[in-house]
């Protein structure tokens, strides 16, 4: 996967910027008509117990769906590995389904 997320790199910079950690979320649904949201929550090595957040809109909802998060770049390298995660999908405003990492509280 670390050749998939390198490809087009050229320079040891461009290298760089694409460490980090990559997530994956798959999930279905049986109601296509509204949009959703993505809410992932980590702590990351260098910040402790700071939680940072990052919501991502799913605009087209399928039946079977993929959501993306990428933690890369500058927050990486300045705060470290991502030590802990949640992520729930959110329609309407509602919380509908989440997963974890074990080190989550």
């Amino acid at each position: 996967e670390s050749r998939y997320r390198l490809y087009g790199a050229i320079s040891k910079e461009e290298a760089r910027a694409r460490e980090g950690h990559y997530y994956s979320f798959p999930w279905t649904t049986t109601d296509k008509t509204s949009s959703a949201a993505l809410l992932f929550e980590y702590r990351q090595a260098n910040t402790g117990a700071l939680v940072h957040s990052l919501r991502v809109p799913l605009e087209e909802v399928r039946r079977k769906n993929v959501a993306h998060v990428e933690i890369v770049g500058e927050p990486f390298e300045l705060n470290g590995k991502v030590t802990a995660w949640r992520a729930a999908i959110e329609r309407n405003g509602v919380e509908v389904a989440s997963t974890q990492s074990y080190l989550w509280e």
